[in-house]
């Protein structure tokens, strides 16, 4: 039995609609049309076609939108001087309640997308940046990781909402990849009233139709308004947007060392003198070997989003040794409570390969800048989500390399870890092929091109665990194992 559609409310039929009879902000459009549909181009970048009323004031309902990147669109990074024209941008906005449809900032309503690593995708119901909706009072705004546009495809959007039930879904081709904020302290999301008025339009992205539909339109409606309205299916990019976002189709690791494979470290994590083959970054007290294992917990607060101030409410644990080549890493890893984060980093070193942690002053911030915003080279496998600002309704994982901010991998597994149960966590690197998996399923798949402009491929370095606030997790059974690259060994420093 097919699912109902949502009785539709309005639409603006752009593809239909001459260029004359365009109410546009400033500028001018160009058409494009692709398999059967069309759709506008903006020509100014500080543009808007202005579409008309809508019903975001009511208290549930949903708005579809079709769009066409006019390029290949991944992830990228950002520098200083990328905004020296135009504000924000590395955010593309296709849906505004303001006439200039990229001031996303001042916009109430917003559907936008950020080529920078996280958010990727996101739909906002307030004013400012989108991380103001975790800032403070909580507010409106679902956000979906690391969404890629290849180029030259149609894909259609939907944003539903329940605002009495605290419920803001986002949905590409009938796939649910953003959800509402789980973890916020208060038991009610804030929306803020917007302008009457609809805006649309992008410069990088051809505009289709937009449709408004009555009432919560849940997952089985949101796939079936899109199965109703696609002209041109890519059975491809969906079925990788169900693997992706649902978690289907998952490979399994089923990893055996062979004979070059060496040993590196091994700790069960549950004598105290295992303590030794660690240091502390940050919180020193959020560290303590039980028999259990080793046990992080960290301050139930928000995090900080301060670089400039020392914070001690979240925890890094390097390893004392660093390692050289290609290299295996496995622990068994719980939650004793819901809520926080940990990531894995690994082959950690400063920019030219040396360890950072021997050679330079020590770091005792445990802020998020020695992941990301510092001279440290590493891998960073999120592996454990349950912040406000991802996705949270079920497991998720991300992989970074750092400090380029570069994705190399986001995954959903399925349901979220349940709290008291051991996972086993594996990380392999071989060569530039780099995998991650969570009980034996392959949730991370990357490949680390080093000729992609992101530095090389990493083969030397320590590992880390680290924890956000909000984080009570145990860790036992650490195993790590390394392989010569291409032949090379390495023998120790000399005098």
């Amino acid at each position: 039995m097919r699912p109902t559609l949502p009785s539709l409310r309005f639409r603006y039929d752009l593809g239909a609609t001459p260029a004359s009879d365009l109410r546009l902000h400033r500028g001018k459009v160009r058409r494009v049309e692709r398999g059967g549909r069309a759709g506008w181009v903006l020509t100014d970048v500080f543009g808007g076609i202005l579409l008309g009323p809508h019903h975001l004031s009511e208290a549930r309902g949903a708005i579809g939108i079709w769009v066409m990147p006019m390029e290949d669109l991944h992830g990228a990074g950002r520098m200083a001087n990328h905004g020296d024209r135009v504000p924000q941008a590395d955010e593309f906005t296709f849906l505004s309640d303001r006439e200039c449809v990229q001031q996303s900032h001042a916009a109430r309503f917003a559907l936008t997308w950020h080529s920078y690593w996280h958010p990727g995708l996101w739909v906002k119901r307030y004013a400012g940046h989108v991380y103001e909706g975790y800032k403070g009072t909580s507010k409106a705004v679902a956000a979906a990781g690391h969404f890629a546009f290849p180029g030259g495809r149609w894909y259609h959007l939907l944003y539903s909402w329940d605002s009495p039930a605290n419920r803001h879904r986002l949905y590409a081709n009938g796939v649910l990849i953003g959800t509402e904020n789980a973890f916020r302290p208060e038991p009610d999301l804030v929306v803020e009233p917007c302008s009457d008025l609809l805006c649309a339009g992008s410069t990088l992205f051809a505009t289709g139709a937009v449709a408004g539909y009555e009432g919560y339109v849940d997952a089985a409606g949101a796939r079936a308004v899109y199965e109703a309205e696609a002209i041109e299916r890519d059975a491809a990019f969906d079925g990788h947007l169900r693997e992706v976002y649902e978690g289907r189709g998952l490979a399994r690791l089923g990893f055996e060392p062979s004979g070059d494979w060496e040993p590196g470290l091994e700790c069960a994590l549950t004598d105290p003198s295992d303590r030794y083959a660690f240091e502390v970054q940050g919180a020193p007290d959020a560290v303590r070997i039980t028999p259990e294992g080793l046990r992080i917990t960290t301050p139930a607060r928000e995090p900080l989003h301060d670089f400039s101030v020392l914070d001690l409410n979240a925890v890094y644990v390097w390893s004392r040794r660093f390692f050289h080549g290609d290299l295996y890493v496995r622990y068994e890893f719980q939650t004793l409570r819901r809520g926080g984060l940990s990531l894995l980093m690994t082959q950690c070193s400063g920019m030219q390969g040396e360890d950072f942690h021997a050679i330079h002053a020590p770091r005792i911030n445990g802020t998020m800048r020695t992941v990301c915003w510092e001279d440290v080279r590493n891998y960073h496998w999120e592996y454990y989500r349950e912040m406000n600002d991802v996705r949270n309704d079920v497991a998720t994982h991300a992989m970074l390399k750092n400090p380029w901010l570069h994705p190399l991998a986001f995954q959903v597994h399925g349901p979220l870890y349940p709290v008291g149960e051991w996972q086993v966590l594996e990380f392999l690197q071989e060569g530039r092929r780099i995998r991650g998996a969570i009980n034996g399923d392959v949730v991370i798949d990357a490949d680390d091109d080093p000729a992609a402009g992101h530095g090389p491929t990493f083969a030397c370095g320590r590992i880390a665990i680290r924890c956000m606030t909000r984080t009570d997790l145990l860790v036992r059974n650490l195993r790590v194992l390394t392989r010569p690259r291409g032949g090379l060994r390495l023998g120790p420093p000399e005098p």
